[in-house]
């Protein structure tokens, strides 16, 4: 009986460990390995598949994105499968779905940034920045560590004459990762736009 229950269980071991396997050893082939396996012996286990076609998301596999279609077929409130299709939608510049997708995250749980982001991001890259704007500083308001999400924001900032906001947006995320490539792209986005805004005489134009 010991062995029959252990047995049943070890679709719950193997989540786990597929979640060790991905946050903790960053090691997403093996993650989903694990949650396949998980979903395998409890098909109606719907988080193991949601968090297989995450894991094959973030490593890259193709056949990720029919999965996580599917499970939010089934469930609707799979936030991480809903996050990692809305990416999918922006980078294959799918906007109309990478809308639906972020409008679905924000009704699913509003104090989150991210799908604000998200919509920041759609808009930007319809030419409506100042709409992209908007969300962007709504995300903001959420959560102001990210500084990919404050030059984002710098960069809708600026879009729309807001120069001011942009550079201190900017100065805000090279304090928070003075190195690295995302600081290097943050100091050439300041560069950039100081330039603009003492191109248009705007003030805060000369900053050090």
């Amino acid at each position: 009986d010991d062995r029959r229950r252990a047995a049943a269980l070890s679709f719950v071991d193997d989540y786990l460990e597929g979640h060790i396997a991905k946050s903790r050893n960053h090691d997403n082939v093996e993650a989903a390995k694990l949650f396949r396996r998980s979903w395998e012996t409890a098909p109606d286990f719907l988080w193991a598949r949601e968090w297989e076609g995450v894991a094959r998301f973030d490593a890259g596999d193709t056949t990720a994105v029919e999965i996580l279609r599917d499970v939010v077929a089934k469930d609707s409130t799979l936030v991480a499968a809903w996050g990692r299709l809305g990416s999918h939608y922006l980078e294959t510049r799918n906007l109309d779905d990478a809308e639906r997708v972020f409008d679905q995250l924000r009704r699913l749980d509003p104090d989150d940034n991210m799908p604000w982001t998200g919509l920041a991001e759609v808009y930007r890259l319809r030419g409506d920045a100042q709409k992209g704007y908007e969300y962007a500083r709504h995300s903001l308001e959420i959560w102001t560590a990210s500084p990919n999400h404050l030059q984002l924001f710098a960069v809708l900032a600026a879009s729309i004459g807001r120069f001011d906001e942009a550079q201190r947006a900017l100065e805000s995320s090279l304090q928070l990762q003075p190195t690295g490539p995302v600081a290097d792209m943050g100091r050439e986005l300041l560069r950039q736009i100081r330039a603009a805004a003492s191109s248009r005489g705007a003030p805060g134009a000369n900053g050090p």
